[in-house]
């Protein structure tokens, strides 16, 4: 029999975690679908993920992009190191931090989220998590 504790507002306590990153842009969309976008995420995530794992509150983050992420690198790549220097590259995002404990939680959430997610091998220490621990009796 296993038990689910809830911690909240904590930092990552288990080994070895596995850390990805969801990023929404703001472009083409509200903060609202964002953040409901998100929640429909992280509900789908508790239901199907049975080992121990988390996720952070949705960030708002003003990013600085590099000439080679602009969208004038794909159709000229002299073209976008000449926009770099004249525009403003930044871009608001919001992003959003799991956890898990186990590899196959991770395939399973790859396969049922239709966003790109990365994988981080070091995060952001300030990044508070809501764990869903699993425990086994």
């Amino acid at each position: 029999m296993s038990t689910k504790i809830i911690h909240t507002r904590t930092k990552i306590f288990f080994p070895n975690p596995h850390v990805y990153r969801v990023e929404f842009s703001l472009e083409n969309t509200s903060d609202s679908d964002v953040e409901a976008e998100y929640r429909k995420m992280t509900r789908a995530t508790y239901r199907q993920i049975k080992g121990t794992w988390g996720h952070s509150m949705l960030q708002s983050e003003l990013i600085k992009m590099t000439y080679e992420d602009s969208e004038h690198n794909r159709l000229n790549p002299s073209l976008a190191a000449l926009a770099a220097i004249f525009s403003d590259n930044t871009k608001h995002v919001k992003r959003g931090y799991f956890c898990f404990s186990d590899e196959l939680d991770v395939l399973q959430f790859k396969l049922t989220n239709g966003v790109p997610i990365i994988k981080l091998e070091m995060w952001p220490s300030n990044i508070l998590y809501t764990i869903h621990e699993v425990t086994s009796d």
